[in-house]
């Protein structure tokens, strides 16, 4: 993802050699959430305090991980419905710690949830967080809808996703009751995008943890460090 809403963004394939190396290199991130929740919760913290900072962050990176592993899964059994459908999940996770980034007096509503009251800080739409994510990434919104339409509304993009062109000319086409990916360049597609949101969340948290490296927010707990 680069810096306009509309704008049809291009992943970059060419660094990969093989669906296995595209594999490979979709995987590779996972290790990076945990290495991001521990030096937050962990080693950059030696009172062991929880702020709602840091509950957030590690929040976010279990989350994503789990995700990510779960895209994982799917893109190895040719399961396009549920990567992408993972993958729009995964988006809407690190726009949460964007918003948080760009509007820190957010942070109580996310972790704790709404309250009643007058003047009470309502949560941000999801329109709200992409639109405010992609001040920073442009060309978020576009790959937000079209991960909607995949993997969340049926939209036409699903429709069409298991059918394939045999004879245009011919009007001849190929489809299956088997999930599988369409053509051969799908599977690099979703691991580019895999890593790219890999990429957004461990970067957001971590420019969040550095702007507010003692944490943000009332102590809400002490970590147990031994678990």
């Amino acid at each position: 993802m680069s810096k306009s809403s509309k704008k049809e963004v291009f992943l970059d394939l060419t660094s990969f050699s093989s669906d296995g190396d595209a594999l490979a290199k979709a995987q590779a991130p996972i290790a990076e959430y945990e290495r991001l929740a521990r030096s937050v919760l962990v080693d950059s913290n030696p009172s062991h305090d929880l702020t709602l900072l840091h509950i957030l962050i590690a929040s976010t990176m279990l989350r994503a991980r789990s995700l990510h592993e779960g895209a994982v899964r799917e893109i190895q059994k040719g399961n396009p419905q549920a990567v992408f459908a993972l993958l729009r999940a995964l988006l809407e996770t690190w726009i949460v710690p964007q918003y948080v980034l760009d509007h820190p007096e957010s942070l109580e509503v996310f972790v704790l949830g709404e309250r009643d009251g007058p003047g009470v800080m309502r949560r941000p739409t999801t329109h709200r967080l992409v639109d405010n994510a992609a001040r920073a990434y442009e060309g978020l919104p576009r790959v937000y809808e079209q991960l909607s339409d995949v993997g969340a509304h049926f939209g036409s993009l699903a429709m069409w996703s298991h059918w394939q062109v045999v004879d245009a000319e011919q009007h001849l086409t190929r489809y299956s009751t088997v999930p599988h990916w369409r053509d051969d360049e799908d599977l690099k597609k979703a691991c580019g995008q895999l890593i790219e949101s890999a990429t957004c969340t461990v970067t957001v948290c971590q420019k969040l943890f550095t702007k507010h490296p003692k944490g943000l927010g009332k102590v809400a707990a002490r970590i147990d460090a031994a678990g």
